[in-house]
């Protein structure tokens, strides 16, 4: 009887040992960094909320991609977990460099970081105020808006140093562009031409950071007459554009590597350049 018994328990454990074989081995790692890329992507689209119909200076770089967001086009937000992860790098970048330019005056260092709202209100410029700092809360960008031009942008800050005034720009960019840098790369000079012209200090200097050693580099750019009456000129183009529902001509420079991050991507391509915008 004990033999029977003894082998009746031998053949239900070989019996569950064949089949703990035959199922296959999770990987625990892979399964959660693959859970997590997911939650990440996932929780970005929940908390997405469809962009303003204004323009940015960044969109201004390509006035289409400024008319579709304006007209309140369909977009697609596709931002990958690596994407959104460089983005919120970057932002805590932005805060981390923030926090140490407010307290330059401390160490008696003339240089002083100054309050975007004030300099706003205290130089009467068209600006609403949509958002003030904060420095205390650790809050140091400022929202505005032009509602003449419809252009709504976030101010990195501004800076005095003795009686001259300059608009600081920060950038976070990885070490192989980071070292590739000898000067304002071009995509971002429209950029530049918008804050000079809508806060009217002559001068954007640029605090580039490599995100990956935190190497740093500082470029100035003024803004010629020239660039800012263009700049003007490109407004009132696609304000026309807007109000006669036109599309506005694509950059000539607009290849697969300017497109590349752009949410209108779909849609820009169904258009021809100054077709009428049939949505």
């Amino acid at each position: 009887y004990m033999f029977l018994e003894g082998d009746k328990m031998g053949r239900t454990n070989l019996m569950a040992m064949l089949k703990n074989a035959s199922q296959p081995k999770i990987d625990y790692g892979k399964k959660f960094c693959n859970d997590f890329i997911f939650s990440i992507e996932s929780l970005a689209k929940k908390n997405s909320r469809p962009p303003t119909p204004t323009l940015k200076p960044s969109s201004l770089r390509c006035l289409r991609s400024g008319f579709f967001q304006m007209m309140q086009a369909p977009y697609t937000d596709s931002s990958s977990y690596s994407l959104i992860g460089i983005c919120e790098s970057g932002t805590f970048i932005h805060e981390m460099i923030q926090s140490k330019v407010t307290r330059m005056e401390e160490l008696g260092i003339e240089w002083q970081y100054v309050n975007v709202a004030d300099y706003v209100r205290e130089n009467n410029l068209n600006l609403e105020i949509l958002k003030e700092c904060d420095f205390e809360k650790g809050e140091y960008e400022t929202k505005l808006q032009h509602n003449g031009y419809k252009v709504r942008f976030l101010a990195d800050g501004i800076l005095k140093y003795r009686d001259k005034y300059f608009i600081l720009e920060i950038k976070s960019i990885s070490s192989n562009g980071f070292f590739k840098l000898k000067e304002v790369p071009e995509k971002y000079k429209t950029q530049a031409v918008s804050y000079s012209t809508l806060l009217g200090i002559d001068t954007v200097l640029f605090l580039f950071v490599d995100r990956d050693l935190f190497n740093m580099k500082t470029f100035e750019y003024t803004p010629t007459a020239e660039e800012k009456a263009e700049w003007k000129l490109n407004l009132e183009y696609v304000t026309e554009c807007v109000e006669k529902r036109v599309v506005p001509n694509k950059p000539v420079n607009a290849d697969a590597k300017f497109c590349a991050y752009c949410n209108y991507k779909s849609i820009c391509n169904k258009y021809k350049d100054e077709e009428v915008y049939k949505q």
